[in-house]
């Protein structure tokens, strides 16, 4: 089963469903959400915008890094 991650834009309307989270950051803008399946996501992800993800729940979704840190802010988002 392929990992799946939906985003949405901030009317609520679904833009695209991504294998990668970092497909679906590259896809955001901000204030837009991503919604991450259950899973095993074994990726770096750099996020560039004001964007909410949320993951299946404790437990079931995970990053993990090839190397160095799982997600890293690349930006002034306040």
């Amino acid at each position: 089963m392929t990992n799946s991650v939906a985003v949405f834009n901030t009317s609520n309307v679904l833009v695209g469903t991504f294998s990668t989270i970092q497909d679906a950051v590259n896809a955001s803008s901000d204030g837009y959400s991503i919604f991450i399946s259950a899973g095993v996501f074994a990726e770096s992800v750099t996020i560039t915008a004001a964007i909410t993800i949320v993951g299946a729940g404790v437990g079931q979704t995970f990053v993990t890094p090839p190397s160095g840190s799982g997600f890293v802010i690349d930006s002034d988002l306040g």
